[in-house]
């Protein structure tokens, strides 16, 4: 490939599917039919070998992990003539300027103690200097570009967004109506900014009728939660396909999202596509994303987050409907081809201007 091919870290593609991981596949997904030239290169150690077959994705280097993303990756970008380099997902190459980098958040600068020590000082180290000297940085939010403008001294005509969407398979296009059953959902990655332990104190002041199903992998930060929370209410699913994932979604009474601070925040869109009322904590980024689309609660209080479940379970039909629409509706603003679009407009500024 020459100097004129934009080429992709693809390192997602050894990884779980969450949400940022979902950002790099849908996003890689419509840049394969754009007018760019694009190769997506990745360690050997693939887990998603059917979208990397569909990628064409090139496969390099000994090492893998972080290991990879800073020796291999660069060496083999060096020895192809230093093309520009698209990272979609948080990290990149320290050493490598010519690149346009993601940052979904700056979470571990809100709150240390969310994270180990070992992974806030690698993102404490490499997140300002990948800030430093990227091309152009991609973020999911404005309340996310205010951030890294402000935490990180960044000029904001260097910082664009690129918002989340809801993937294909998460749509309800016929808006069928289905058997719901008396479950409340949360979908997330079990760490102490998803707030699951105030939603699960919540459950405690609600009847013991309503149920609540978790979908995420727990870990080391979480490893205290053992039997505690299976108990008649709860039901701690772990990771699950996007096949078991929709049917979750489909017959749920109600979507909760308690976070204490996110970049954008996919479930709760995915909730919304499959017209499922939905409640959040009334986090600044969640005001930007779903407006009055949605319930919000106050993610510190577990009483008041109680309250507002049962609020949702006593919604009138009419109630629901005026909800579950406003959900549609706001589903609609969001599209992985139209923010495919801003990122090829962005990279084909850089690759004019170069």
């Amino acid at each position: 490939m020459s100097r004129n091919c934009i080429y992709i870290n693809a390192r997602f593609l050894t990884q779980k599917v969450t949400g940022v991981q979902r950002f790099a596949i849908e996003l890689s997904k419509h840049l394969k039919d754009s007018e760019l030239i694009v190769k997506w290169v990745a360690p050997k150690n693939i887990v998603n070998k059917e979208l990397a077959e569909f990628l064409d994705v090139e496969l390099i280097g000994r090492n893998k992990g972080h290991l990879w993303e800073q020796i291999d990756l660069p060496k083999y970008l060096k020895d192809n003539g230093n093309p520009l380099l698209l990272n979609l997902c948080n990290t990149a190459p320290l050493l490598y300027k010519n690149s346009v980098s993601t940052i979904h958040d700056l979470a571990f600068l809100e709150n240390p103690k969310w994270f180990s020590k070992k992974f806030y000082w690698y993102y404490r180290i490499l997140i300002p200097r990948i800030a430093y000297i990227a091309k152009h940085i991609i973020t999911v939010s404005e309340v996310s570009k205010e951030e890294i403008c402000d935490r990180l001294h960044v000029k904001k005509e260097k910082v664009s967004v690129v918002y989340n969407a809801v993937s294909e398979c998460f749509t309800n296009k016929k808006k069928e109506v289905l058997e719901i059953e008396d479950y409340i959902l949360f979908v997330g990655s079990l760490d102490p900014r998803k707030n699951l332990y105030t939603l699960i104190e919540a459950m405690s002041y609600t009847s013991n009728d309503i149920k609540l199903k978790v979908v995420g992998c727990s870990g080391k930060n979480f490893s205290d939660f053992g039997q505690d929370i299976r108990h008649k209410q709860i039901d701690v699913l772990g990771y699950v396909s996007d096949e078991e994932l929709l049917e979750l979604y489909r017959k749920a009474r109600a979507f909760v999202y308690p976070s204490l601070y996110e970049g954008f925040g996919i479930p709760p869109l995915e909730a919304q596509s499959m017209g499922v009322p939905v409640l959040v904590s009334n986090i600044p980024v969640f005001k930007e994303v779903f407006a009055d689309s949605v319930k919000y609660c106050n993610p510190y209080s577990a009483i008041e987050m109680a309250e507002s479940i049962c609020n949702i379970f006593c919604m009138s039909k009419e109630e629901l409907d005026d909800i579950i629409n406003k959900g549609y509706s706001n589903v609609n603003r969001f599209s992985w081809t139209y923010s495919a679009r801003i990122l090829v407009n962005e990279l084909l500024k850089i690759k004019n201007a170069s």
